[in-house]
């Protein structure tokens, strides 16, 4: 299998709806899962991945969490506290680098493959992480939500 490539289609500013086990086709699960996993294994660098930057309409992504990547169906922050300026960046964007106000402290609740639900709290750099890839799922990217870095200074958007 090739290396995928970010689809700067029609999927990466749409919201996708959640994701319904067992009334969904589940092969198309898999194929997405399939792509992400080839994704994050040709680009060990990268923090996460959400299903519609690979033009795929399935509420899904991969996030680093607790050093591994998960994979999170129908992922969503249910509670957070404070805010931190994080500066990120984003495979859709390329080499462009942002400051984005991101949660301190939150909740995550997601699903596995299988369908089971899972949560955490997690501190700021795991929060951030699916914060990220959830702005992905609902259509919006970082340029729409952060402030540029230009190399010595920011210039808001």
């Amino acid at each position: 299998m090739r290396n995928p490539v970010i689809k700067k289609g029609t999927l990466l500013r749409k919201h996708i709806e959640p994701y319904r086990f067992g009334e969904s086709e589940a092969s198309c699960l898999t194929d997405c899962l399939d792509a992400l996993w080839h994704y994050a294994d040709c680009n060990p660098k990268i923090q996460g991945i959400s299903a519609n930057q690979l033009n795929f309409n399935v509420r899904v992504c991969l996030c680093k969490v607790g050093g591994r990547f998960e994979v999170m169906v129908n992922p969503e922050i249910v509670w957070k506290v404070g805010a931190v300026r994080s500066f990120e960046g984003c495979e859709s964007i390329g080499s462009q680098r942002y400051y984005v106000k991101r949660p301190f402290l939150g909740k995550a609740v997601w699903y596995t493959f299988d369908g089971e639900r899972r949560e955490k709290i997690m501190m700021y750099k795991e929060i951030r992480r699916v914060a990220h890839e959830i702005d992905h799922l609902n259509g919006v990217v970082i340029s729409d939500v952060g402030e540029f870095w230009s190399g010595n200074m920011c210039m808001m958007k």
